[in-house]
């Protein structure tokens, strides 16, 4: 038998390759101002991401990256600008006040200034700062510190209450006035002095203790010096005015000749004055065995018995002295030429 003919099935025809179309693409992203991005294309639907550059941000909000995205237009969606950051409110800053500013807003590059307040400066002695802004962050300060006036200084006639080393604004020192000495009469005293914002202490004076009236003299009279004194009423503490007894007169226990002194003492008050006494002229004198001596002022006389009367006699060193003498009672009494008269007691 005779094999039938294979046949063979047409060959299959293979369709041509359909070649596709370069995908679209915005191309690389744009430059922006303070941002930085990447040089490659960015296809349909693709994204670029933007970040600003140090001291920007996204409109300034601190926010540092934004993305955009390729639109099927092929154009990139917009972008917001990189700005300088805002820093926001300027911080507050011990012992020191803002400086009005024309900035309505602090931002990366500029500052805020400051004025220290009154009695307060920097280490260096300047009174102005600025803080920056430095990409949305306020620099830190450690503020103005009080002005130092130094050491206290030493004061006439007064003490330092207490051991102190500087003092600064607006502290104060405590003073005490010595003993003796007043700031408005009052005893003790005290006063403080205090440290002003320029750097130097408000004054204070103890003045000396006032002694008012001096005292009432009897039986003696002021020295002329310390009359003087007195007429300039100019009697103050530890001042020492001298008197001395009037003529006739003497301090008990001393001789005429003798000035004694009464002081103007720390508390405003005189020191007791010792008394003048009248001198006895008795002293020393007894006007005999027939009298007694009466005292008289700045001189004495004496009390003589019946029958006697003073008499006046040349005593040691040719001193006159009184004493009671007998009564010559034949002065003028004749007896005749028989007789001759002789005197007795009180006939």
């Amino acid at each position: 038998p005779t094999t039938p003919p294979v046949t063979q099935p047409p060959p299959v025809t293979q369709p041509p390759p359909v070649t596709q179309p370069p995908p679209s693409t915005c191309g690389t992203p744009p430059p922006h101002a303070n941002a930085d991005t990447s040089e490659e294309d960015v296809v349909v639907g693709g994204h670029a991401t933007y970040v600003c550059q140090d001291g920007y941000s996204v409109g300034g909000s601190g926010v540092f990256e934004q993305i955009v995205t390729c639109n099927a237009n092929t154009r990139f969606t917009d972008i917001i600008a990189c700005l300088p950051t805002i820093c926001g409110s300027a911080p507050i800053v011990r012992n020191a006040a803002r400086v009005p500013s024309t900035l309505q807003v602090i931002v990366h590059g500029t500052s805020a200034s400051y004025e220290c307040l009154e009695g307060f400066e920097l280490d260096d002695g300047a009174k102005t700062f600025e803080i920056p802004c430095d990409n949305g962050i306020f620099s830190t300060h450690r503020g103005c510190s009080p002005v130092s006036c130094g050491v206290p200084p030493t004061l006439a006639n007064a003490m330092a209450a207490a051991a102190t080393t500087t003092v600064s604004y607006p502290n104060h020192v405590e003073y005490d006035c010595r003993p003796g000495f007043s700031v408005d009469g009052a005893i003790p005293s005290s006063f403080e002095i205090s440290c002003q914002p320029d750097g130097t202490f408000t004054e204070g004076v103890c003045e000396p203790v006032v002694c008012p009236n001096a005292p009432s003299l009897t039986n003696a009279e002021w020295t002329q010096e310390a009359q003087a004194l007195i007429d300039a009423n100019n009697i103050v503490s530890f001042s020492v005015l001298q008197y001395r007894c009037m003529p006739g007169f003497a301090f008990a226990g001393l001789s005429e000749d003798v000035e004694r002194n009464v002081e103007c003492k720390a508390s405003g008050q005189f020191s007791a004055l010792r008394s003048c006494v009248p001198i006895n002229d008795c002293l020393g004198h007894t006007c005999g065995p027939f009298g007694i001596c009466m005292d008289q002022h700045l001189n004495y006389t004496c009390d003589c018995l019946d029958g006697y009367e003073t008499q006046q006699i040349e005593g040691l060193e040719g001193a006159q002295e009184i004493v009671c003498g007998n009564v010559d009672d034949c002065h003028g009494v004749q007896c005749g030429e028989g007789g001759t008269c002789e005197d007795q007691v009180s006939e």
